[in-house]
């Protein structure tokens, strides 16, 4: 059940106050930051995803993953939308490879999306996934 209650507060910590005029590098800085923190909450969604032992609905009040990620996801969606300039992502970032995993391996994975949807509800899910829609061309322009 552990896995089920894991968390990465780094997630929330993205600046909340920006400087009044964003510039691509400081969204860049920002985003990279939060990069490593990123993936590493997608591979264990992606665990979760997988099979693990479902928790009872107790346990799953308790579940902060997603809503780290959601609301990580948020704060890079605002910053991203209040840039002045386009922020270019390329395989070399850690955002780029970071979104492109959650992407791949978690999004596009159906069973384990599907799997994920179940348990954390999709009143908790859903949103997360619109945001994403929303900002993958952003995040990963090259995306087929």
């Amino acid at each position: 059940m552990k896995i089920w209650s894991y968390s990465v507060p780094e997630l929330t910590q993205l600046p909340a106050k920006h400087p009044e005029f964003i510039m691509a590098l400081y969204v860049k800085a920002e985003l990279e930051k939060a990069a490593p923190f990123f993936k590493r909450a997608a591979i264990v969604l992606r665990i979760q995803g997988r099979g693990c032992e479902s928790p009872d609905d107790e346990d799953l009040n308790m579940a902060p993953l997603i809503g780290n990620v959601f609301a990580c996801l948020s704060k890079a969606a605002e910053m991203t939308d209040k840039c002045q300039e386009i922020a270019v992502w390329d395989a070399q970032d850690e955002w780029y490879q970071a979104c492109l995993y959650f992407h791949k391996q978690v999004l596009k994975r159906k069973n384990i999306w599907e799997r994920l949807r179940y348990h954390y509800r999709s009143d908790r899910a859903d949103p997360l996934e619109e945001l994403w829609g929303r900002m993958t061309q952003e995040w990963l322009p090259d995306l087929e």
